[in-house]
This record gives C-alpha cells, sequence and structure tokens, in this order.
C-alpha cells in the first residue's frame, strides 16, 4: 500500500519468488510477457487474474523489476540487492537449460557480492553467496 517505500517492494518481490518457485514448469506463456527490459509500469498494470496466470519465467522477470524498483528508492538498502541475488539464483535452481543456470548463478553471485560490500558482517548473506559459488562450481564439474 506504499508504493514510495522500499519495503513495500522488498514484500511484493518476494511473494513473486515464492510463486515462481511453486509455479508448475510444464505451464509456459505462449509468448512471455516479460523480458529484462519490461518497465515497472507494464508490471504494475496487470490485475490479480493477469498475475495469477504468469508463466515462471515471467514471474522472476517480474519480482527483478520489482527489486530494481525498490534498489533505485534506496541503493544502500541491501534487501533489495539480496532480493536480485534470490530472484536469480531460485531461477538458477529451477533453469533446465544449462547455459541460462549458468548465466543467472553468475548474475545471483554478482548480486550477492554486492550485498556483502552493503553489509560485510551478515554471516546468512555469506551462507547464500557460498551456496550460488558451489552451484556453478557443481556445474563446472558436470
Amino acid at each position: 500500500m506504499t508504493p514510495d517505500e522500499n519495503v513495500y517492494y522488498r514484500g511484493l518481490g518476494r511473494a513473486l519468488i515464492e510463486k515462481a518457485s511453486s509455479a508448475d514448469s510444464a505451464v509456459a506463456a505462449p509468448t512471455p510477457l516479460f523480458d529484462e527490459q519490461s518497465p515497472l509500469e507494464k508490471i504494475e498494470r496487470l490485475d490479480t487474474k493477469q498475475t495469477a496466470g504468469l508463466s515462471r519465467d515471467d514471474l522472476f522477470y517480474a519480482a527483478r523489476a520489482i527489486f530494481a524498483r525498490g534498489r533505485a528508492i534506496n541503493p544502500l538498502n541491501a534487501d533489495q540487492t539480496v532480493g536480485l541475488a534470490l530472484v536469480y539464483q531460485r531461477w538458477a535452481a529451477l533453469s533446465a537449460d544449462p547455459a541460462l543456470k549458468s548465466r543467472r548463478a553468475e548474475q545471483s553471485g554478482q548480486y550477492y557480492a554486492q550485498a556483502v560490500r552493503l553489509m560485510p558482517r551478515d554471516a546468512q548473506l555469506q551462507i547464500e553467496w557460498v551456496k550460488v559459488r558451489q552451484m556453478r562450481f557443481a556445474e563446472r564439474l558436470g
């Protein structure tokens, strides 16, 4: 209810990540509604029914845009950067295509590195970053 507060975007982004994580991977939109360049305004115009029918990828793109807006509002709040890292971490874990999995894991690691710079003493954040690095290492081992 407070779209000018970065906390609003954190809550909305996390809800979209959870919905994407539990979405049926077999259900895909014939043509994706969103991509890396989709403006947040396009996402915000969706009604409840449209949001409920989004594909997994569209949900992750939407979550990415939501966290990016929150980060723009308050770039020093690590929560938004952690949210972006989590988007890509979950998306990588659910990706079947090895190239996409690798690229998304790399993006997640980059965001975790940024978040660790903002909150260097957060042990849980360090653990999540290590998990992403382990995912990437396991991919290389094959």
